[in-house]
């Protein structure tokens, strides 16, 4: 049995998918906006938060945010 909030899904256009893609790929932005917008895509691709905490090195509270 799952506990907490109901996820809401998130669902992307193609134009917002398209911009997400072209931060995660700078080399000039922070690295926060960078790693936003992973855990964005990843979310949108419906990866759960611990598995997005685990592959960008954050905690699962982080994530959620």
């Amino acid at each position: 049995m799952k506990t907490g909030r109901p996820r809401i899904p998130i669902v992307l256009s193609t134009e917002d998918q398209r911009q997400l893609n072209a931060i995660v790929n700078s080399r000039s932005l922070p690295h926060g906006l960078i790693t936003r917008a992973k855990i964005i895509l990843m979310a949108a691709e419906g990866e759960t938060n611990r598995i997005i905490a685990e592959r960008v090195s954050l905690s699962p509270q982080m994530v959620c945010k």
